[in-house]
C-alpha cells in the first residue's frame, strides 16, 4: 500500500496535531501493509524542503504567504496534480490548502479525511468554505474519523455519512512521556525550588483562553508558568512566569515541575487538547473547560483525575486551579493521582495502539 499523510504543518513546528502526525507517521512506518509512506506539510521557509523518511519523503512546501491564519503555497497542487502513485491519501483537517489543491487536482487514490477540528479563528468564513468546497470533499472521501462524536454531533450535515464515519482519538507516544530521565538537568535552581505550580502550555492562538488564565491568577494560591509565544510585556503579576518556547525535553521537565496543568480553552476549535494527554502521562491532574462540540472534558469524564470547570469565567478557572492544587497537596493522593492518570493515558491513548485501529480502517479501503 501507498500512503500519503497530508498535513498543514509538521514536527519540530509548535502544535498538537504536528506532534500527533508526527508519532502517527512514525508508527505506520512500521506496518508490513505499507509499502511507501510520504508527507506532505508546509514550511516556514520559502524554499521547498525534502526529507528523507523510514518509509518515504517528507515534501515540505514553501509558505509564499498567510492570509486568515492560513497559510498559501501553490506546490500543494502541482505535487497532487502531478503525483498519482498513491493508494491512499489521509489528510488531516482544518487544512485549507489541503482542500482546495484536492478538489482541483483529483487524486487517483482513496481519501481518507481526519477532522481535528471544525472550527478556525473566522466564523463567517469557515461557514462559507465548509459549504462551498469541504461539503465536496466528504463526497469524494471513503472515510471521515473524528476523535469523538461530540464533535460533529450538532453538526446534521454528517448525518447523511454515518457509514464513512469513524472514531479514532489522537494519541502519544506514552513511552516517552512517562520516563522523567534528564528532566532535572535542563531545570534552573529557582525553578526547582518552586511549589505550588500550575501550568499553561499552548501557542498563541484566540481559543487558549490565557486571557481568562491571567485574570484568575489574582485568585490562585500558586504560581502560574506559561509555555508558548505570548506576549507578556503587559503584565506584571507576581505569580505569572512566561518562558516563551521550549524544546521537548524542558517541556517535560515543566510537566514534571508542575502540580497541576491547565487548559482554559473558550471555543470548539479546541477538540481534544494532546497537552492534558501529556501531562496525565506525566501523572498530574488537568483542569480543563467544559466546552460544546468537543472531546476536551472526555479524558475525565472516562476515568482520569482531574477538574472540569465553567469555560470563560476567571472565577470558575481559579476555583478549579486551587481546588486541584488542593488535591495534590496530599502526598497520598498525589501519588494515586500520578498512578491513575499514568495508567489512564497507557490504557485509552497509546498511539502503538491507536496506530492498528488507522490501519484496519486503511486496510478496509485499499
Amino acid at each position: 500500500m501507498r500512503v500519503l499523510v497530508i498535513g498543514k504543518f509538521y514536527y519540530p513546528h509548535p502544535g498538537g496535531i504536528e506532534r500527533y502526525v508526527y508519532d502517527l507517521v512514525k508508527c505506520l512506518s512500521r506496518a508490513k501493509t505499507i509499502s511507501t509512506l510520504d508527507c506532505l506539510a508546509i514550511s516556514e521557509k520559502k524554499q521547498n524542503e525534502i526529507l528523507n523518511l523510514e518509509k518515504g519523503v517528507l515534501y515540505k512546501a514553501a509558505k509564499v504567504f498567510t492570509i486568515f491564519s492560513t497559510p498559501i503555497t501553490p506546490y500543494f497542487f502541482s505535487f497532487l496534480y502531478k503525483n498519482k502513485k498513491y493508494d491512499l491519501l489521509h489528510v488531516h483537517l482544518p487544512n485549507p490548502i489541503a482542500v482546495l489543491a484536492l478538489l482541483f487536482c483529483r487524486p487517483k487514490g482513496s481519501i481518507v479525511l481526519q477532522f481535528h477540528a471544525l472550527t478556525t479563528n473566522y466564523p463567517f468564513l469557515d461557514c462559507i468554505f465548509f459549504n462551498l468546497f469541504v461539503k465536496r470533499l466528504c463526497n469524494i472521501s471513503s472515510k471521515i474519523i473524528f476523535n469523538s462524536n461530540n464533535i460533529h454531533k450538532n453538526h446534521s450535515f454528517f448525518d447523511r455519512y454515518t457509514n464513512k464515519i469513524e472514531y479514532v482519538s489522537i494519541c502519544i507516544d506514552t513511552e516517552y512521556w512517562v520516563s522523567r530521565k534528564d528532566t532535572e538537568d535542563v531545570l534552573s535552581l529557582t525553578e526547582k525550588k518552586m511549589t505550588k505550580v500550575a501550568l499553561f502550555v499552548g501557542r498563541a492562538t484566540h481559543y487558549k483562553g490565557l486571557d481568562y488564565l491571567i485574570q484568575a491568577s489574582e485568585h490562585i494560591n500558586g504560581k502560574i508558568i506559561v509555555i508558548g509565544n505570548w506576549e507578556h510585556s503587559e503584565y506584571k503579576k507576581k505569580n505569572l512566569y512566561f518562558v516563551g518556547k521550549v524544546s521537548d525535553l524542558k517541556l517535560k521537565a515543566y510537566y514534571y515541575l508542575s502540580d497541576v496543568v491547565v487548559l482554559p480553552s473558550t471555543s470548539s476549535s479546541e477538540t481534544l487538547g494532546l497537552v492534558q494527554i501529556e501531562a496525565m502521562a506525566c501523572g498530574k491532574p488537568v483542569v480543563v473547560t467544559d466546552l460544546k462540540n468537543s472531546a476536551i472534558q472526555e479524558p475525565i469524564k472516562k476515568g482520569g483525575c482531574g477538574v472540569i470547570v465553567k469555560p470563560k469565567s476567571a472565577y470558575s478557572l481559579a476555583k478549579g486551579v486551587n481546588h486541584a492544587l488542593q488535591m495534590v497537596s496530599n502526598p497520598k493522593a498525589k501519588v494515586l493521582i500520578s498512578r491513575i492518570n499514568r495508567d489512564f493515558v497507557k490504557s485509552n491513548y497509546e498511539i502503538k495502539g491507536k496506530v492498528n485501529d488507522i490501519l484496519d480502517i486503511y486496510s478496509r479501503i485499499v
